[in-house]
């Protein structure tokens, strides 16, 4: 409520997205997870835990609902975006048995993938990451592909 009213408080601070990636991956311990290397430091100034929560959201849902024995796959890009430069995190993973999201649909509050009803789950965590991400001036976007679904996380730099 509070982040939907505009109510929520902000700790800005700087730090290396791709090494508060780090960290979060190590809470998920799997080794599913697999990180492409990237050679620079990439700098934002934002709230570190709200980057935090949108990581770790983007991160359970790949896990949960791709094959268990397919990786998920994560990379930091520093790109153009909007106005100015941009870090995207991006997030993919092949479709599991609840299949391929509906675009429309996706971060909408409660919204949940009719094959999705065999994992645990609110509905709340996409709807609430593109309103964080919103809120730090950034972006979650679905971007599928062929053959994976890809979630981007944009934040501005």
């Amino acid at each position: 409520d509070k982040l939907e009213g505009g109510n929520l408080s902000q700790t800005k601070e700087r730090f290396d997205v791709v090494k508060e990636l780090e960290q979060v991956m190590l809470g998920f311990d799997s080794p599913r997870l697999q990180l492409t290397p990237s050679q620079e430091v990439v700098w934002v100034s934002a709230d570190r835990q709200l980057v935090s929560v949108v990581l770790k959201n983007l991160i359970e849902n790949a896990l949960k609902y791709s094959p268990k024995d397919s990786r998920v796959q994560l990379s930091v890009q520093r790109l153009p975006w909007r106005e100015g430069e941009g870090v995207c995190v991006q997030v993919s993973n092949l479709p599991g048995d609840a299949g391929w999201p509906d675009a429309q649909r996706l971060f909408s509050k409660y919204y949940r993938s009719a094959g999705s009803h065999r994992s645990t789950g609110s509905g709340l965590g996409l709807h609430l990451s593109k309103q964080m991400a919103l809120y730090l001036g950034g972006d979650v976007r679905y971007v599928p592909f062929d053959d994976c679904v890809r979630f981007e996380f944009w934040l501005p730099v």
